[in-house]
């Protein structure tokens, strides 16, 4: 009897980012690929959140940074993912947020606005490395993508911290 085929090849869907990578989905174990795709979309929702909290935080009460203008631009450039019709109904309709186990979590308080910052430092960064990792399997091309906006967020944090005291 021959080996049994643990993995079901998942026809490529043809999703686009912007004009320059599509995403594809290879061999992922049958029945998961649902989980895939809900991974990924709360970690972009969970990047575009800290993004714009920084964004806000940056821009009313550090205006005086500079930065919020930087994260704009982090902030839009992510934000072209969601452009491309296909790949946002895609991510749509994997979204469960009814059954997410997560979602009942309860939420830090953080005690003063340079607590929050921090914190949404932390969210963005650690989405960014989730994305980094998870598009390993799906958009080889979007792994560079994902680590040069970390890694420009990184210096954003280094250069608020100045203002953040």
């Amino acid at each position: 009897m021959p080996p049994r085929n643990h993995f079901k090849k998942i026809k490529p869907s043809r999703l686009q980012a912007g004009s320059s990578a599509r995403l594809r989905m290879l061999s992922v174990r049958a029945g998961r690929q649902a989980a895939f795709l809900r991974v990924i979309d709360a970690n972009l929702n969970r990047l575009r959140d800290g993004l714009r909290v920084i964004e806000d935080t940056l821009r009313f009460v550090y205006p005086e940074s500079g930065l919020w203008d930087d994260v704009r631009n982090l902030r839009n450039r992510v934000g072209r993912i969601f452009s491309d019709t296909k790949i946002y109904s895609g991510l749509l309709v994997s979204r469960d947020s009814s059954h997410d186990p997560g979602s009942a979590s309860a939420q830090k308080k953080h005690k003063d606005i340079p607590s929050l910052l921090r914190a949404n430092f932390a969210r963005a960064s650690e989405s960014l490395r989730v994305l980094e990792e998870y598009s390993r399997f799906a958009a080889p091309r979007k792994v560079s993508f994902f680590k040069k906006i970390r890694f420009t967020l990184y210096e954003i944090e280094k250069n608020a911290s100045s203002f953040i005291r």
